[in-house]
């Protein structure tokens, strides 16, 4: 589990993920994943406000890079 509460939010958040971490990528940012294996992410919302109830906000999919 990830703690991005300090992250800043006015940027897109940049996850990587896969067996090793990319080149000069901060190993903050990098989950290990295991080759042959399935993965599924959650998504945990702390203090959500009414957007994320009603359906007016969504998480954006995840976009392969590379």
């Amino acid at each position: 589990m990830y703690e991005l509460a300090d992250v800043d939010t006015t940027y897109p958040l940049t996850l990587y993920f896969g067996p090793t971490p990319p080149a000069n990528t901060p190993t903050d940012r990098w989950v290990q994943t295991v080759p042959g294996t399935g993965w599924f992410t959650y998504f945990r919302i702390y203090g959500p406000e009414s957007p994320a109830f009603d359906g007016t906000w969504q998480l954006p999919d995840f976009r392969r890079h590379g």
